[in-house]
């Protein structure tokens, strides 16, 4: 997250750039102890559902409250990476900072140790393909991780924006191997921020959070938000790890 004049930008831009991945919206599901749930700017950016008053009075119904009762047929609890086997990671990287005209957005900043990611995908030794997002808190009681199950690993969109905060790209620099469940920190009944797993013996922790830049260009950590803050064994991943 930018500071607040890019914020309202990086919320519109976000939602259209992952909007061909959410043809449905995603439902609460508190049987399986985590929530999927578009927030209202998401949805309104992305134009899944309408805006203004006819939004909100569909059969006496508000526009959040017919969003929860979409239900997902493809919601994937976290538990379910317990003991699968990952042979390929890739996802959306969003730079800690735009900063002003070419050669200003940073990827890295040694201020933050880890990766900042918008999506993740996941495929497994079976040819299973799922997607780690996250979902702010926006009032409406869900926030926090939450996975979809794929159809398929679509080839990462070639980077050619010098400019653009959005990178798509393959991420060797994460273990492969079988997922143990180390930690899942909960916000509530609804919500996990935080994961740890165990890939052969390698931990990958996961923060639903984000970096937000400050007017004198100082970076810091805000959680809950809406992206995936990635660190292996405590440090930013790097290849070389």
């Amino acid at each position: 997250m930018m500071n607040a004049t890019v914020c309202h930008f990086w919320i519109t831009s976000r939602s259209l750039w992952d909007g061909a991945a959410f043809p449905d919206l995603k439902a609460p599901l508190a049987t399986l102890g985590l929530w999927v749930a578009f927030s209202p700017r998401q949805v309104a950016s992305a134009r899944v559902v309408g805006t203004g008053p006819e939004a909100d009075d569909r059969n006496g119904k508000s526009s959040g409250e017919l969003a929860s009762n979409q239900m997902s047929s493809n919601l994937i609890p976290i538990a379910k990476l317990s003991g699968r086997v990952v042979t390929h990671w890739q996802g959306g990287e969003m730079a800690l900072s735009e900063g002003c005209g070419l050669g200003g957005v940073r990827w890295e900043d040694a201020s933050i140790p880890f990766l900042q990611l918008v999506k993740l995908d996941l495929q497994f030794a079976d040819g299973d393909v799922f997607r780690l997002l996250s979902q702010i808190e926006d009032g409406t009681g869900f926030h926090g991780f939450y996975l979809v199950k794929l159809n398929n690993l679509a080839a990462p969109r070639p980077f050619d924006d010098p400019l653009s905060i959005f990178r798509e790209r393959m991420l060797p620099e994460l273990p492969l191997g079988e997922i143990e469940i180390a930690q899942l920190r909960h916000d509530g009944p609804n919500a996990i921020v935080e994961v740890r797993l165990l890939v052969s013996g390698t931990e990958i922790r996961m923060l639903a959070a984000e970096v937000q830049e400050y007017k004198d260009g100082s970076l810091s950590i805000v959680e809950p938000a809406e992206s995936i803050l990635i660190q292996v064994n405590g440090v930013r991943p790097s290849c070389a790890q």
